[in-house]
């Protein structure tokens, strides 16, 4: 099982690469939008509460399935130390059950003149997925 996270500013296109990289991968893509949609459509507002029980429950049992890999998108703000950790969180859930994370699998990719295809494509042929 594997965890790949795509996360940058709003709007720079996560979800379309994540959607690609799909495409191209056995990976399966929840985006960020998944659980505060929901979450704003049924209360009204944003409850980070719920969100995060949302997110917690699909990481969870994601980690049991027997999928190949999971691709996460969100939005990470490096100087906010509860990013960090919510982060560690996440893959803490995953190392669990499989005891792979590490940091030293990250690339940065300013996809300002790429496309979402050839992102996803960089982003595959870089971990062999």
């Amino acid at each position: 099982m594997k965890l790949l996270a795509l996360f940058g500013n709003a709007a720079v296109g996560k979800m379309t690469v994540g959607q690609e990289l799909m495409k191209i991968t056995d990976f399966r893509l929840f985006h960020n939008h998944l659980a505060i949609e929901p979450v704003i459509e049924v209360f009204g507002k944003y409850d980070s509460k719920i969100v995060e029980k949302i997110r917690q429950l699909i990481f969870e049992e994601f980690v049991k399935s027997n999928n190949y890999g999971l691709i996460f998108t969100f939005m990470w703000a490096f100087d906010q130390q509860e990013d960090w950790d919510y982060t560690n969180y996440l893959c803490d859930i995953f190392r669990r059950e499989n005891g792979e994370i590490t940091f030293d699998n990250y690339i940065k990719i300013d996809n300002t003149d790429l496309s979402p295809e050839a992102v996803a494509k960089i982003i595959k042929e870089k971990y062999f997925l």
